[in-house]
């Protein structure tokens, strides 16, 4: 729909009442629709008409569902979605309507060049919750992308838009996904949900789908611009960049745990994507490890300790080493001497190598040492899991016990720790905080139940 055709229709109907709406203003329109301001019983709202030659050349039916799928959405609201009042066709106009809150903050799209790095995980929190919340209700969304989120200039409270092409998540009659059908933006579409190569009938495939463009989001307001900022026209080499170009994420003011997730969710391969990301990702209490209290609790001890020690320090034991196998282990097991190393807590450590290259074990061995408070031998196991061995995207669980550990990477006590590229920045403050929270409870002698399994907690 074109601008003169949406106000064209804007005029005809003020003053009119669509659905019992009564029309006020045009305020913007759409590819698909005009947008106006009306009011219906002391309610406000922006109220959304599907153009009547859409409706004519995708077939009456599909439209109609389309509405009933928003309607679905009345009264299960969240507050970082655009709500819905009414959704219907109107009797005597017979326009297919939707009648949402009205919304007149700026788009992301709008802010994207000025985005202050601080807010970053507070905006991409606020609209995956809303995405989530989505799914919750069986929809996905389909188009999220900054043209699609509100955002108040303070930056502070953020909202998902138009719904207009949300679908259930289980298989539907509706197979509009890409092709001669495909709905969504192609720059902020996933590769397999734009190519129809993926598995986008599931739950998880609509999943994938919108991990990747809540990546894309956190892309522009990371990098401060659109998504293949360079590729304009023609449609075929931005659909070629969709499925071949890694954009390049990189700004040193934001958190580097941002910027892994990014990537993450742009990774080309939705599988690939579903293992490195979920939900908790987006929050601001993930699997990222905050590991300050722990920390001091450590030094604290460690200080008390060494006030009333009357022997030298033990020495340090001798550290063996086991061939290298892969380079992946070697690289997981010099970062965790690091983490040991420059934290300056730790009792002297020794890491042995176990297991066949697919599946690396670890296990690093401290202790007992009493000037670290640290009474018992402290084993704490790592299993590396190779997610994909071009890219070098593995996913680290971690256990720990007082005294002997079971290797076993099926244990239900492993916790993930780390996803993602094994040249991830990331990688060493996660390792660091594991270690740190597995010394406290060490320390604490805090074990789960009447095993020496180690009580350690993420959350």
């Amino acid at each position: 729909m074109d601008e003169a055709r949406a106000r064209r229709i804007a005029g005809e109907l003020h003053g009119a009442a669509v659905g019992g709406w009564e029309v006020i203003r045009y305020i913007d329109h759409g590819g698909s629709a005009v947008v106006l301001e009306a009011t219906r019983d002391g309610t406000t709202a922006a109220l959304k008409l599907i153009d009547p030659e859409l409706v004519e050349e995708f077939g009456r039916e599909q439209q109609v569902a389309r509405i009933h799928r928003e309607q679905e959405l009345i009264g299960h609201g969240h507050s970082h979605l655009v709500q819905i009042f009414d959704a219907d066709v109107c009797s005597a106009t017979d326009y297919l309507y939707v009648a949402m809150e009205l919304i007149e903050t700026p788009t992301l799209t709008d802010l994207v060049p000025d985005f202050p790095t601080d807010r970053i995980l507070p905006v991409i929190e606020q609209i995956a919750s809303a995405a989530q919340f989505l799914e919750e209700q069986h929809f996905t969304h389909r188009d999220i992308k900054p043209d699609n989120v509100s955002l108040t200039q303070d930056f502070k409270l953020a909202k998902l838009l138009d719904l207009g092409v949300i679908r259930p998540v289980i298989k539907s009659v509706d197979n509009n996904g890409s092709g001669n059908d495909f709905l969504g933006t192609t720059r902020y579409s996933s590769p397999e949900y734009l190519m129809r190569d993926g598995d986008e009938e599931s739950p998880s495939g609509w999943r994938a789908l919108t991990f990747y463009q809540l990546g894309a989001l956190l892309h522009d307001m990371i990098m401060r611009r659109v998504m293949f900022y360079s590729i304009d026209g023609p449609a075929a080499r931005l659909t070629d960049a969709v499925r071949y170009k890694t954009p390049t994420i990189a700004n040193p003011d934001v958190h580097p745990r941002l910027i892994s997730l990014a990537k993450s969710c742009l990774h080309k391969n939705w599988r690939l994507r579903l293992e490195l990301v979920d939900w908790r990702d987006f929050s601001h209490n993930p699997r990222r490890l905050d590991a300050d209290q722990s920390r001091q609790r450590v030094l604290d001890r460690i200080a008390a300790q060494r006030d009333l020690a009357t022997n030298p320090p033990v020495a340090a034991p001798a550290r063996s080493r086991r061939s290298i196998v892969t380079s992946i282990r070697t690289h997981v097991t010099n970062v965790i001497h690091q983490c040991c190393i420059e934290s300056g807590t730790f009792p002297p450590i020794e890491i042995n190598e176990q297991g066949d290259p697919q599946e690396p074990w670890l296990t690093l061995q401290t202790g007992p040492s009493p000037q670290h408070a640290l009474t018992e031998a402290l084993n704490i196991g790592f299993a590396i899991e190779i997610l994909d061995e071009v890219g070098l995207y593995i996913r680290i669980r971690a256990v720990s016990a007082l005294g002997d550990l079971v290797r076993d990477a099926s244990s239900p006590e492993l916790l993930e720790i780390f996803s993602g590229d094994l040249a991830s920045p990331d990688l060493y403050p996660e390792l660091q905080s594991y270690l740190f929270l597995a010394f406290d409870c060490a320390q604490r002698q805090a074990t789960c139940h009447d095993s020496n399994v180690l009580a350690v907690e993420l959350r």
